[in-house]
Order: structure tokens, then C-alpha cells, then sequence
């Protein structure tokens, strides 16, 4: 083979795979309408950066880099869907990247093209690639600092310190999660290193110590938002089905909603077995190149597992399933080089045929399904019938966001549950847009009629007791319509409340 096809042909093959991935995650992007929790980074970012940093520190449970990155984003391209989104799909075209460059450089490139598919055709990436959050760009930080952090530690290039170090303290600054899988590379490479007596253990050591210092000023908000937690209301107390669900949630859809999808269960079984059989292949056949990869993303994926259920059980709650994603790229490299260690080829064919058909299956409901809810429809009913200045009331976080996101026009009132105000603070990102329910009678002393938008969240405030506030003299004058899709964790109910005649 001629050295000029030895040269060119990987560069047009790895093209050809990330305009691949720019068309799959590109695509479908506007699909669905925001949800609660991408209308707070939409709000966040309408903030400047000193403000942005403030209400991380003081109201949030995230570090702040990406409400900045998206700060950028929003002053460029404005606030539309597709551009608060953007930042999600480049995330995950860089994901893919990666089997380009380090990947590629750690273990061949039969086993990166592999990569390459696998992230692909795994159905969590999509998902967060098309939301307004920090997933996929956490994913690919984290998978970024495993793969250079080996390989700095393997050549002792400066240029890979710095790739780890960078890529590490992205990883940091993204997301809680983040720092702790980087705490874990950081051990599992300083003991690879003392076992190895190589020179490379001076530049770890200057390059960690570079990343502390550039993390030590925010360790005092980690800390705090990490046992501040207990006041999130999106965490769930730690039971073994939830901590089954770090495993699935690469494969499921997200919350596992409507259902746990089939090919769920065989593809996460059929990972777990692939992965354990990696270790063990590597370890007997003494093949070094291939075990360290495979135990450094064991160490990242289980040393986070364990810190978070220790965490919670000793302090408080700080386990999410789809926190664990961030650990999910390494593992990624992990199966990879598991399938590829497979001794008889139809084997590996087989194997990864499993993989891709079934997650294609979840795949296809993500870009045809609305698992946001009937956002779309209600705004669009609602968009004929809100006047400007009319009175929106919302008694739960679910509805709070889309119809605050999407109904500008309209006075909005928070009725905050009671059993919501230990995360009062978590929406003051939507202060001024919204008054809380201490000023209902001073808004309804000035309206003629107002809506009110619940969901079965189970945090809604029960209509009646709204009206018993409200006083005598309102009747429903139309609704309750309710907006739901068989995807949808929620439905949506609209009612009209309008003064009585003669009031």
C-alpha cells in the first residue's frame, strides 16, 4: 500500500464520520419544545457572566461553565431553541471526535472507528445532544481527560499534559459529577505511574497541581451545592432500581418514560458482560495496551458509582442516574476494546449487531416521539387567548418553565406549593418574570380573569385551594383542556377563571 493512501485515507474516513455526526445530531434538533429545566439555562443565560457566576454560587446545584459557554451562544445567535441547543450537539460531534485523535492513538484505528459507531448508535447521546443542558459537553470533557490523561502518562508528551489538564478542568467546572470521575483518573494514573517509576510522574504531578489551583476557588461552592443537594427536588432517595438505572440510563429513554424499553435491558446486559470480559481477556493474556484503557474506565465509571451511594447514605442525597453519563465515554472506549478482543470475527459482528439494531429502535422514538409534552399544542391555544398583561398562574416547576419560556407576554404568578418551598431559591434564575403567591390577591385585584396551568407532577396545587385564596366571586369559564402525548412523563391541564356577573 502506497504511503500517501496510509496518510489520507483515515483523515477522508474520519470526515466522513463526524459530517456523519453532525447530520445525526443536527438533525431533529427543534423537534421538540423546552422543557423545565432548559428554560433555566435559557433564563441563566440571559444573565452576564458576574451574574451568572452569582447565582451559581448562591442558587444553583451546577458549577458555571456552561450557563457561560451558552452566555456566548445566546449573544451570537440569540435565545431561539436550535441556538441554546447548539452547544449540546457540538458536544456530542465532538464525542464522536475524539475516536479521531486520542482514541484512535490508544488503541488503533480499527478500535476507534468502532468507538466511533458505538457512540453513535447509543441512544443517551441523541437525547442530550437535542436539551439545553450540560450533558454531552460533560461527557466529552470527562472521555477527553481519560483518553489524554493516558496517554500522557503512556508517551509523556507535554502536548497531551496539556489536553489532560485542560480537558480535566472542563470536567471540573461542568458538573459535580465531573469533578468527582476526575478525581478518580487522577488516582487511578498516579498509582499506574508509581507501580511504573517512569519520568512521567513529575509532569502528573505538576499538571495536577496546575488543575487544583485553577478549581480551589470554587471547591467551597462544590462542597456546599454537593450537601446542599438534599434540597433538589429531582432526587430520588436511593433504592437499588435507582442505582440499577446508572447502568441503563445510556439506553433508555430519558427518565425511562414511557417505559423500560427492551432493548435496554439486552444491550446494558450485554455491555456489562462485554466489559467484564475485556478485564479478565486482558488480564490473562497479559495484554497491557488494551488493560489499562479497560481498568481506567472500571475505575472512573465504579469509583464515581461508589462515591455517590456513600455520599448519599452517609450525607445526602447526591445520586442521579443520568448524572452517572459523564462516566460513559470511557466506558465506551472500554467496549470497544472488549468487542475487538473477541478471537473469531462474526463474533465481533454479532456482538456489535446487538448493540446498534436495538438502540436504533429507542433512537427512532427520540426523533419521532414528544416526550417534552404537548407544549406546542397549549402554546399555541394559548398564544390566541392570552392577552398581554393577563394573569398566568402556575403551581409547579413542570409548567413554570415552558409557559414562562413561551408566553412572555403575560403576567406570571409562581403559587409555590408548600411542600416546594426547601428549593424556593432554585427559581430565583426567573426573577423578574415571575411574582410568587404572596401577591395573589394584589394581582387579581386588577384582573378581570386569569389562567391557571397545573400538571400531574404530583407538586400542583390542587385548583380549589387556589380559588379558596382568591376569594368569592371567580367562576371557570373554560377548561379544564388537558394537553398529553402517551411519551410524555406529564400532562398539562388549562383552566380560565373569569369574574362572576354582578362582581
Amino acid at each position: 500500500m502506497k504511503s500517501g493512501v496510509l496518510v489520507s485515507s483515515p483523515v477522508w474516513m474520519w470526515a466522513g464520520v463526524i459530517v456523519a455526526a453532525v447530520g445525526v445530531y443536527g438533525w431533529g434538533i427543534g423537534h421538540e419544545d423546552f422543557w423545565f429545566d432548559e428554560v433555566c439555562s435559557a433564563a441563566m443565560a440571559e444573565y452576564d457572566a458576574r451574574e451568572i457566576l452569582s447565582l451559581t454560587c448562591d442558587h444553583d446545584f451546577h458549577p458555571p461553565l456552561y450557563y457561560l459557554l451558552l452566555r456566548g451562544f445566546r449573544v451570537v445567535l440569540g435565545g431561539s431553541e436550535w441556538a441554546l441547543r447548539l452547544p449540546s450537539v457540538l458536544g456530542a460531534v465532538a464525542l464522536v471526535a475524539l475516536g479521531a485523535g486520542p482514541v484512535r492513538r490508544m488503541c488503533g484505528d480499527r478500535t476507534a472507528r468502532l468507538y466511533a459507531l458505538l457512540t453513535l448508535s447509543t441512544p443517551a447521546v441523541l437525547i442530550y445532544a437535542h436539551e439545553a443542558r450540560m450533558y454531552t459537553l460533560l461527557m466529552f470533557a470527562l472521555t477527553a481527560c481519560a483518553a489524554y490523561g493516558y496517554l500522557a502518562a503512556r508517551d509523556n508528551q507535554a502536548k497531551d499534559w496539556v489536553c489532560f489538564g485542560l480537558s480535566s478542568l472542563a470536567a471540573l467546572y461542568l458538573h459535580y459529577y465531573g469533578a468527582i470521575a476526575a478525581f478518580c483518573v487522577y488516582l487511578f494514573l498516579f498509582i499506574w505511574l508509581r507501580v511504573r517509576r517512569t519520568p512521567a510522574m513529575k509532569p502528573f504531578l505538576i499538571t495536577a497541581g496546575c488543575v487544583f489551583l485553577a478549581y480551589l476557588p470554587w471547591v467551597i461552592f462544590f462542597f456546599r451545592q454537593a450537601m446542599d443537594a438534599h434540597r433538589a427536588f429531582w432526587i430520588a432517595p436511593l433504592d437499588p432500581l435507582t442505582i440499577l438505572g446508572a447502568f441503563c440510563v445510556p439506553f433508555a429513554y430519558r427518565f425511562f418514560h414511557p417505559a423500560v424499553p427492551w432493548p435496554m435491558a439486552v444491550v446494558t446486559g450485554m455491555v456489562l458482560i462485554l466489559i467484564a470480559f475485556g478485564v479478565v481477556f486482558s488480564l490473562v493474556r497479559k495484554a497491557s495496551r488494551e488493560r489499562v484503557p479497560i481498568l481506567l474506565a472500571v475505575v472512573i465509571f465504579d469509583g464515581t458509582l461508589l462515591t455517590a451511594i456513600v455520599v448519599s447514605l452517609a450525607f445526602t442525597p447526591v445520586f442521579v442516574p443520568r448524572y452517572m453519563l459523564a462516566c460513559f465515554g470511557p466506558a465506551l472506549i472500554a467496549l470497544s476494546i472488549s468487542i475487538r478482543l473477541a478471537p473469531v470475527r462474526w463474533l465481533r459482528i454479532a456482538v456489535v449487531s446487538l448493540f446498534v439494531v436495538p438502540n436504533l429502535l429507542v433512537m427512532k422514538d427520540v426523533y419521532t416521539q414528544r416526550f417534552n409534552g404537548s407544549t406546542r399544542e397549549l402554546v399555541a391555544d394559548l398564544r390566541g387567548a392570552v392577552e398581554r398583561g393577563d394573569l398566568v398562574v402556575t403551581s409547579d416547576c413542570i409548567a413554570l418553565g415552558p409557559v414562562v419560556y413561551y408566553l412572555p407576554e403575560a403576567r406570571h404568578l409562581f403559587y409555590l406549593a408548600d411542600m416546594e418551598t426547601m428549593w424556593q431559591h432554585y427559581f430565583t434564575v426567573f426573577e423578574p418574570r415571575i411574582v410568587d403567591r404572596s401577591r395573589l390577591q394584589e394581582l387579581l385585584a386588577s384582573s378581570e380573569s386569569f389562567w391557571f396551568i397545573g400538571t400531574d407532577s404530583g407538586f400542583s396545587v390542587m385548583t380549589e385551594d387556589i380559588l379558596r385564596e382568591a376569594g368569592d366571586g371567580w367562576e371557570q369559564t373554560a377548561g379544564p383542556t388537558d394537553y398529553a402525548h402517551p411519551y410524555s412523563r406529564f400532562t398539562y391541564t388549562v383552566s380560565k377563571f373569569s369574574r362572576a356577573d354582578g362582581t
